[in-house]
């Protein structure tokens, strides 16, 4: 987690149009939301856009599974030791919005 080697994000989809290649022909890119670096192009909007916007979600997937870990280890916990079952369910119940919010995003889907 604090070896992080990549750009932190969050990253987006950007259809970009590319006339010197044909006409009417929109590349996906992927760009970072701050800096609007490239990270990276995806050679086609019609089949790839897909692809464009789980590599976009990568970051915040990374970051939400392991939000979701330790939600989950501290539910774990709390079970283990009576402590409040509510406080132990709310814990679960933050992982899961989160971890579904990611794979919305990854699908380029709206939440």
């Amino acid at each position: 987690m604090s070896n992080i080697k990549h750009i932190h994000g969050p990253w987006q989809v950007v259809i970009e149009p590319i006339l010197q290649m044909k006409p009417d022909y929109d590349v996906p890119t992927i760009q970072d939301v701050a800096t609007g670096t490239l990270i990276g192009v995806v050679s086609d909007a019609k089949r790839e856009l897909p692809n464009a916007h789980l590599i976009a979600a990568a970051p915040l997937l990374l970051s939400e599974l392991e939000a979701a870990v330790g939600n989950l280890m501290n539910a774990k916990f709390d079970m283990e030791h009576d402590t409040k079952k509510d406080f132990a369910i709310g814990q679960i119940e933050r992982a899961i919005a989160r971890a579904k919010a990611a794979i919305a995003k990854a699908k380029g889907e709206t939440p």
